[in-house]
């Protein structure tokens, strides 16, 4: 009876897990050296917040085509929230791709939701221990 009281005591009002979603575009990079090719691309991905929003959990996909071919990667992703303030938020972006030269994708940004909601951020996808994809995206992001 007294871990009942106990139990009941420490139960708090929860907050339900919020959606962050947003789709890009961008310019993405083969990451070898001798070629050095850019290719356009679009992306997106889904975010829950967790922690007051100070960090985000989710999956994050990207398309890029390159003539008449067309390649994708995608995978989990966290994301870290600097500052949880709505009008400008800095966050670290980290995760996992699976897919057209997969391995392990760290990366920063940031989102303006002063007038619209713009979300910018740069990534580099390790597709070997040498071999850095970087991605430059821009685009919307709602809540």
């Amino acid at each position: 009876m007294f871990a009942m009281f106990v139990c009941l005591i420490g139960l708090r009002e929860s907050s339900a897990q919020q959606l962050h979603g947003f789709v890009t575009g961008g310019i993405h990079s083969d990451g070898q050296k001798r070629y050095e090719q850019h290719y356009p691309g679009v992306g997106g991905g889904v975010l829950f917040a967790m922690m007051k929003s100070r960090f985000e959990l989710g999956g994050q996909g990207d398309f890029v085509l390159s003539g008449g071919y067309a390649s994708g990667r995608g995978g989990p992703v966290g994301q870290l929230n600097f500052i949880r303030n709505r009008a400008l938020r800095p966050f670290a972006i980290a995760g996992v791709a699976r897919g057209e030269n997969s391995g392990p994708m760290f990366g920063a940004g940031v989102e303006l939701w002063s007038r619209g909601r713009v979300r910018v951020s740069a990534h580099d996808y390790l597709a070997a221990a040498t071999l850095h994809q970087a991605s430059v995206q821009f685009g919307i992001s709602w809540r």
